[in-house]
């Protein structure tokens, strides 16, 4: 599998100096060390796929979202939804997987599925650029305040997410 973190530094516990930098540069996050050596531990029990790529782990105050590579979403949800359930149990948090995406549009899609984006738009609130992003009924599995927290981590932009 394929981390952020080295496997080495994974399954011992301990950072070497790359990893450890990385953290410390904030290009990693505590919580993605600790993702990643959950799904390392549950690839070794061969409930993950060795193939699979996690890209990022992102937190909001009430979730934790993994992004990982094209294709590899169902495998990172396991049979009957296996893995988010174990790590949702480890971690205390509701878990979310999502595929990776270069294209902003294409990733906001991917976060809100199943609902799909009707129009996103800019308005100004206050002298502030935000990106509102209209959603379809049903399905929305993400709060207003989550999506904010993970637009500014991943983009710098407020935004907020309404259903029609």
């Amino acid at each position: 599998m394929k981390t952020p973190v080295c496997e080495i530094c994974l399954k011992s516990g301990i950072l070497c100096r790359s990893c450890e930098d990385k953290v410390k540069g904030g290009s990693v996050s505590e919580t993605e060390v600790k993702v990643a050596g959950l799904l390392l531990k549950l690839s070794e029990e061969k409930k993950i796929p060795k193939d699979v790529s996690l890209k990022r782990v992102l937190e909001s105050p009430k979730m934790v979202v993994i992004v990982c590579g094209k294709g590899d979403t169902a495998k990172f949800i396991g049979a009957g939804g296996h893995t988010v359930k174990r790590l949702e149990k480890e971690i205390s948090k509701r878990i979310m997987i999502v595929e990776e995406s270069s294209d902003m549009k294409e990733f906001i899609s991917n976060l809100v599925k199943p609902a799909r984006v009707v129009s996103t738009s800019t308005v100004y609130k206050d002298g502030e650029e935000v990106m509102k992003v209209v959603v379809s009924k049903g399905g929305q599995r993400i709060s207003s305040d989550d999506f904010n927290s993970l637009m500014n981590i991943l983009y710098g932009k407020s935004a907020e997410i309404a259903g029609e």
